[in-house]
């Protein structure tokens, strides 16, 4: 009776500590108790970083934008990093065609977006929700960018305070040690 008390608790045990490999707890909040910054175990040296959703303010026009980032860290690896942004406007005649971005005077093309989903959003409100990749070393310039500016098609957004904010919490979290040796 002892012998099968203690395969049992082994057992437990074992249960327990695999049950919890597979997710790390939230390394950051970004300030917010929700969670701002996700971070999973993917495999023996590599986490998949989910950080934002970060605002941005429109310049120009009446739009909102909002952008998240993901991001496969694997050690010793240069990986691209994976924007699904969100649009949300009152017409209904948006598509996305061209990003650039602008960090510190320097215009970055990031080519065509591709389309995740648009739909129609409250009562004259539409949300275009597109996605596109930037390599880790230019992503690692705009996490540390005071004011970038996302073009999309003629319509611009610039990171204000809630872009340094989020943007603070995305770089402790994940890329600070990126070009560390």
């Amino acid at each position: 009776m002892k012998k099968y008390i203690c395969e049992y608790v082994l057992l437990l045990a074992v249960m327990m500590v695999v049950a919890s490999c597979g997710v790390k707890a939230p390394a950051a909040s970004g300030g917010r108790g929700d969670g701002f910054v996700k971070i999973f175990t993917k495999g023996k040296d590599s986490l998949l970083c989910f950080g934002g959703p970060i605002k941005y303010e429109a310049t120009g026009n009446r739009d909102e934008f909002s952008i998240d980032h993901t991001y496969l860290k694997v050690k010793d690896k240069s990986n691209p990093v994976t924007c699904n942004f969100s649009v949300i406007t009152e017409d209904n005649t948006f598509r996305p065609e061209k990003i650039t971005l602008e960090l510190s005077g320097v215009l970055t093309d990031c080519g065509k977006p591709e389309k995740i989903y648009a739909e129609g959003y409250g009562k004259k409100s539409y949300i275009y929700r597109y996605s596109f990749s930037v390599s880790d070393s230019l992503f690692y310039q705009w996490m540390q960018n005071e004011k970038p500016v996302i073009t999309v098609n003629d319509r611009k957004f610039t990171g204000g305070k809630k872009f340094r904010k989020g943007s603070e919490a995305i770089f402790r979290s994940f890329l600070f040690d990126l070009y560390l040796h």
